[in-house]
């Protein structure tokens, strides 16, 4: 039976955590977060030390054993990824991609009990993208992606998170990507099915959109990851290293490791996060942009966009091994919307800019982004994304100076809330 108390500043009454009934007054959610309430944990997921032997020409599925911990309320998960390797040449010149190391990984995805994926990306490097954009603790330090931490210059411990100098004779390469299917949001607006938000909800609040309750044996969750081929002679976006000439030679294991975020199971109603209808979802789709000096790309269909990031490689580039189209070469990039309202109307130093100002980073060559949560007060909010519902023909027109090969392609990734139904 739960245990009443008057006269404290939550209300009329504060419960006790001895069951899940609430007195008069309390409402569901309300003890979420409370200091000796909630209880935060860091730990061990169940996939932990899942390694896998890769291939030299080809793709790699990673077969795990079970799936995710079916207890407690998880935020978000953490995946360290570690690539021991042995490259030998053979007479061949090595070179690295672009995207190296992190299109180690492949395609990439995290499906909730085959609903929906919250996470569906083409590689590691486009998930290295947006967690850069939109890393788990986005109150740190300006660095990208672990790789040059500010360090006491006197008297500073080795970085054992990752590198920014591994090459193909490094024997061990490191590298985190974060599994994220929840976002904390310092004013949410909880939108209704139509997009519109009501009276009712004007005023916005601070919520996590949207925890996973992994209580229940039915709460089947697990990532599936494939690992790149080692080597590729014409195709450097799907390879973490290109070769020319020789006959060379690869060995290697590579090694995930999990970790989860959240809280121990609650007791009831009363310290459990609220439940919204929206998912917070990382998607991207490809788009064919060759051989032409203006494209128009249509935005799909996800409810509240978030951030909208654009990867874009042409694969004539390097001697037909591709590369990333350089910056340089767009003259104008817009997101618009209607009858041709535009929410950017940008050059890509406008766009780069306006990152830095919300992140302090500069994206790889070749990546361009609307960070359309962040604030300028720094606070994240989906006051301003671009809400699809309610907006038609939402499109992103890129303007070339300089035309891009036949081939080419734009990876478009998309951060956003999607309207799921609670049964």
């Amino acid at each position: 039976m739960a245990v009443a108390t008057q006269g404290s500043q939550l209300g009329p009454a504060v419960v006790s955590l001895q069951g899940p009934t609430l007195a008069q007054g309390v409402v569901p959610g309300q003890g979420f977060g409370l200091p000796g309430v909630t209880q935060w944990f860091s730990q061990v997921e169940n996939l932990d030390g899942t390694a896998t032997t890769l291939q030299q020409s080809s793709q790699v599925n990673v077969q795990f054993a079970t799936q995710f911990k079916q207890t407690d309320i998880v935020f978000d998960w953490e995946m360290p990824v570690t690539i021991t390797q042995n490259y030998a040449a053979g007479g061949g010149t090595f070179t690295l991609s672009p995207h190296f190391p992190y299109n180690w990984i492949g395609p990439i995805s995290l499906n909730f009990q085959n609903q929906f994926n919250t996470i569906n990306m083409p590689d590691g490097f486009c998930m290295a993208i947006l967690q850069a954009i939109r890393p788990r603790y986005y109150g740190n330090l300006p660095t990208f992606l672990y790789q040059n931490p500010v360090s006491n210059a006197y008297n500073s411990q080795p970085n054992t998170m990752t590198a920014s100098n591994y090459t193909t004779a490094s024997t061990s390469v490191k590298f985190t990507l974060e599994l994220l299917p929840a976002l904390h949001f310092d004013a949410y607006y909880d939108l209704e099915a139509d997009g519109l938000l009501y009276w009712a909800k004007q005023t916005p609040i601070k919520a996590w959109v949207s925890p996973q309750l992994m209580a229940g044996t039915n709460r089947v969750i697990a990532p599936v990851v494939n690992f790149n081929q080692a080597l590729s002679t014409s195709a450097a976006d799907v390879a973490p290293v290109t070769v020319s000439g020789g006959t060379p030679t690869f060995s290697g294991t590579g090694t995930l490791n999990f970790r989860r975020h959240g809280i121990y199971q609650p007791s009831g109603p009363f310290d459990t996060p609220p439940v919204f209808n929206w998912a917070y979802t990382r998607d991207y789709q490809r788009f064919g942009i060759g051989a032409q000096s203006q494209v128009s790309l249509a935005v799909p269909q996800r409810g509240q966009i978030l951030c909208i990031a654009l990867v874009l490689w042409d694969p004539a580039l390097n001697g037909g091994i591709g590369g990333p189209i350089p910056i340089a070469n767009i003259n104008q990039i817009n997101l618009v919307y209607g009858s041709g309202f535009y929410k950017y109307q940008d050059t890509p130093a406008d766009m780069q800019r306006r990152l830095y100002n919300q992140h302090g980073i500069i994206l790889p060559e070749g990546c361009l982004a609307w960070d359309m949560a962040m604030q300028q007060n720094g606070l994240i909010s989906n006051r301003d994304a671009l809400n699809t519902l309610i907006t038609s023909s939402p499109t992103v027109q890129i303007m070339f100076n300089t035309t891009p090969g036949a081939s080419a392609y734009c990876y478009m990734l998309l951060e956003s809330l999607r309207y799921i139904s609670i049964q």
